[in-house]
């Protein structure tokens, strides 16, 4: 076993930023490449964060330069599953930015690769990694909030952020609201409820004419265990960016930031809610080393493709909930 991760990171847009300065971070990893179309920009985005490091505009163009071990995707949505097949067949673990693919066809093709190259695909489904999430788990896993009935996530964001890259706006290269955005609220939904998602039924809108398709929407859903939840996801609010939860259970209720147990009082994580657009708070850092150490060390992960494929399946299902009109009956 090596004691350092080589890793190529594809894509230099705000997340791909992100990894590239955590990788460069950690002991145990060392960032041999940055792969983007844009080579100036990989190149200003190298100098910028002090990389000592070759830049490549194709995978095929790194693997045959550079000694590489791990990918991160973070490349625009429609690419990811043709960059995740591309970075396995040649034996590179990878980590993918969400959505792991945009079709059905392309998540079996990933999953396919994946099984037979032996390789880790971890997805960065960042929020399971964030303090005040995992305060909440910790408080269901210790019974303090009894049987949890009902999970809410709201995902909002608006327009006076600024703009989403033109890709991000097209069914072609963006997919759905769902799958841009939905993918954090559904998992979230099933990760803080503790249960699969087994049925889905959507309505969803559109009021500004930028995106090809709707990009507000309401989704209602049943788990295994018999708790109902609900995710509203918009990317045109007249509103700041803000990720809501609540969490219902028979001894205790999350709201936002405040885990209020009625035997005990309530808790406050102020600092800690997810309420800023800027990437740069959230924990990179951790999704970081916990993916070298699982590379390195061949360990699974709770986020592996192999378990978190089905989340993009929901996401899919919510949309063809929303426009045939109909339940979704997941088995």
């Amino acid at each position: 076993m090596t004691d350092l991760l080589g890793v190529a990171v594809c894509g230099t847009g705000n997340a791909g930023v992100e990894h590239l300065r955590e990788f460069a971070a950690l002991p145990n990893a060392e960032v041999r490449a940055i792969v983007d179309l844009d080579l100036d920009r990989a190149a200003s985005v190298a100098h910028d964060l002090g990389l000592d490091c070759p830049v490549y505009a194709s995978l095929s163009d790194t693997f045959a330069g550079s000694p590489v071990d791990a990918v991160v995707v973070a490349s625009p949505n429609d690419v990811h599953a043709s960059m995740t097949v591309e970075a396995v067949r040649h034996g590179a673990h990878v980590l993918l930015e969400k959505p792991a693919a945009i079709t059905h066809d392309d998540l079996d093709l990933i999953l396919e690769e994946v099984r037979r190259a032996g390789v880790l695909c971890q997805v960065n489904m960042i929020l399971r990694w964030h303090p005040m999430i995992e305060a909440i788990v910790g408080a269901r896993d210790a019974g303090n909030l009894g049987e949890i009935f009902c999970v809410e996530a709201d995902f909002v964001f608006g327009e006076i952020e600024g703009s989403e890259p033109d890709w991000a706006r097209t069914v072609a290269r963006g997919g759905n609201v769902h799958l841009y955005a939905g993918c954090h609220a559904y998992d979230q939904l099933e990760w803080l409820a503790g249960s699969r998602i087994t049925e889905v039924s959507a309505v969803s809108t559109r009021r500004r004419s930028k995106w090809e398709y709707d990009v507000t929407a309401c989704t209602i859903v049943r788990f295994a265990n018999g708790a109902i939840g609900r995710a509203t996801i918009t990317l045109e609010a007249s509103a700041p960016y803000r990720f809501g939860i609540r969490v219902m259970g028979t001894k205790g209720t999350v709201v936002d930031n405040t885990i209020c147990i009625p035997a005990r009082g309530a808790a406050h994580f102020d600092d800690l809610c997810p309420e800023r657009v800027d990437v740069t708070y959230l924990p990179f850092d951790r999704v970081a080393a916990d993916f070298t150490l699982n590379a390195l060390e061949r360990h699974d992960s709770h986020a592996a493709l192999e378990h978190t494929a089905d989340l993009f399946r929901l996401a899919l299902d919510s949309e063809r909930a929303a426009q045939r009109g109909e339940v979704v009956k997941r088995t």
